[in-house]
């Protein structure tokens, strides 16, 4: 999983395209896109249309919690069936539809993931309570169900979301800090150019006040530098001839020629950048760990589940008969035949020389 929900792919030329990685993961039960200019205006609209589907959710389900108190207090449903279908129908068909269509995606590439759990939960219990709806049965449907369990994911996913948004807004705040524009000196012409047209040599010059667009060396004035955004002093710095000045940091009261000689993804900004957003999207040393052993268990329960079958069944039959002096598939070597009983005194007597010292 990508907490930040974002990767940075470098792909070879002539081997494979932006396209085919798209359709390739996609293959695979998930959803990509290539990263827009736009990306936040999208964001906020998915967000927004998320947020009105968890409101609509919770607003049809809420009737449901009345209901099961109503029912669990006098015995008897507050809602009429054809109410708690009325209800229960947008939740499961609309707010549920990403995560059917998520299962679907997931089974189709022959994996599984929580859309199936969540799809094929509310999709056992909606049909349940329609078989017992068309059996005349007015009580214990499980419409609420299919509803709750819908409306509850959704409400997890929507705090998943707004965490995301949160910690999003550090990079934002950083990205913010480079200015639009440069101001770039040529023949003793100032001409404004996009940040990102500055080259290295270019000579830029700073009014007071302004954001510096690149890193580089002063070439003449002198100033009062905030480099906050990069020491944490909040206490401006003297900053002359020959000295070395950050991109984004801000200009004091005097004008200022620099000379650029890192833009681009090599300058400190930029670098912080990356550095913020990797950190994002790491994980933790005990998800790592986690999710190695969560793949170990996978790999070795395939293989130890029919001898665990077997040995639980060795177990509970010789608890009430010999045991048999055939060799098992599971075990190196026969066991020597021994009796139920025999095996529980030795057991009791190996446990007990084990405990003997804890008493004395």
């Amino acid at each position: 999983m990508l907490p930040a929900e974002t990767a940075d792919v470098t792909i070879v030329s002539g081997l494979a395209s932006a396209a085919s990685l798209v359709e390739t993961i996609e293959n695979a039960g998930f959803e990509a896109k290539p990263r827009a200019d736009d990306g936040h205006a999208a964001q906020r609209s998915g967000d927004q249309h998320e947020t009105w589907t968890l409101i609509g959710a919770m607003v049809l389900s809420a009737p449901f919690l009345v209901n099961m108190i109503y029912e669990i207090a006098t015995g008897m449903p507050l809602l009429a069936p054809w109410l708690q279908l009325l209800l229960a129908t947008p939740v499961f068909l609309v707010a549920g539809a990403r995560f059917h269509i998520g299962a679907y995606k997931a089974l189709r590439a022959g994996a599984a993931n929580m859309d199936v759990l969540v799809s094929l939960g509310s999709i056992a219990a909606f049909g349940l309570a329609l078989w017992r709806m068309a059996q005349g049965h007015a009580h214990h449907l499980t419409f609420e169900a299919a509803a709750l369990v819908i409306a509850f994911v959704l409400f997890g996913k929507w705090l998943e979301a707004r965490a995301r948004r949160a910690t999003g807004g550090a990079v934002a705040a950083l990205a913010s800090l480079r200015p639009p524009v440069a101001r770039i000196l040529k023949d003793g012409v100032e001409t404004e150019s996009p940040v990102d047209a500055v080259k290295a040599g270019d000579r830029l010059a700073v009014r007071p006040g302004e954001r510096i667009p690149a890193d580089g060396v002063i070439v003449s004035g002198r100033s009062e530098i905030d480099e906050s955004m990069l020491t944490g002093e909040s206490r401006p710095v003297a900053r002359g001839p020959g000295e070395e000045v950050a991109g984004g940091s801000v200009n004091g009261a005097g004008r200022l020629e620099i000379r650029a000689t890192t833009v681009g993804s090599a300058s400190r900004l930029s670098r912080i950048i990356r550095l913020v957003e990797r950190a994002q999207s790491s994980k933790a040393p005990i998800q790592h760990l986690v999710d190695r052993s969560r793949l170990d268990l996978r790999a070795g329960g395939r293989r130890a589940r029919g001898c665990d079958l077997h040995r639980l069944a060795v177990a509970v039959g010789a608890m009430s008969r010999p045991r048999s002096s055939t060799p098992s598939a599971c075990s190196s070597s026969p066991a020597p035949a021994r009796s139920g009983w025999r095996r529980r005194r030795r057991s009791q007597s190996a446990w007990a020389r084990a405990r003997a010292p804890a008493f004395w």
